[in-house]
């Protein structure tokens, strides 16, 4: 009798860009991968990367999901940043683990008026309750276009640029989750979103 082997691939890392936003100019959650979650997240594609739409004001609890996946407790999100805020106080946000609007953890990138060079603040909400788990003063200037991250491995988030790690903090929301994102000015510009199992 013949023996037949089936061969089932491990969950590993991604393997390509989820959303490289080369597509005509629309409203980012035109597309059935992304919801908005907690608000209205007002990201559009422009010229096949992504933007705050122009004269569009950005709630700071308003942020886009990455819907298509719920992905493993030990995950990460990424995206290339090709352009940031000349200097003024601004913030890109990544998240993980965002398992409803009141749970999930999340970190900052902040530009503050008149510097060039960002910090980082890594936050976990739970049950609605914001609390700062993580922060650092930057490591040096940012050279764009930078990959921004940030992954969760058990309970360790790390933040990291260009694979730099820039800030850690500990987290006590477990379990899987889906990812997103929100950035609070136009001078922003994104692309290539990515996430996944680490």
């Amino acid at each position: 009798m013949d023996t037949v082997v089936v061969f089932t691939p491990a969950p590993g890392p991604s393997s390509g860009i989820l959303d490289d936003f080369n597509r005509a100019d629309e409203i980012l959650t035109a597309s059935a991968n992304w919801v908005d979650l907690n608000g209205d997240s007002r990201l559009y594609v422009v010229s096949n990367q992504l933007t705050v739409g122009a004269g569009e004001v950005q709630g700071v609890d308003d942020f886009a999901q990455w819907d298509a996946d719920t992905f493993a407790a030990d995950q990460f999100v990424e995206v290339v940043v090709t352009a940031a805020p000349p200097g003024g106080y601004d913030s890109l946000y990544l998240f993980l683990r965002i398992q409803g609007v009141q749970d999930f953890i999340y970190c900052r990138y902040v530009r503050d008026v008149g510097e060039t060079t960002e910090e980082y603040y890594i936050r976990e909400v739970v049950a609605g309750v914001d609390t700062l788990i993580g922060s650092a003063e930057p490591n040096g200037a940012v050279s764009y276009p930078a990959t921004f991250r940030l992954e969760v491995s058990g309970t360790t988030v790390t933040a990291k640029i260009d694979g730099n790690t820039e800030a850690t903090g500990t987290t006590s929301i477990t379990g899987t989750g889906k990812i997103g994102l929100h950035m609070g000015n136009l001078a922003w510009v994104l692309d290539d979103f990515d996430g996944g199992a680490l």
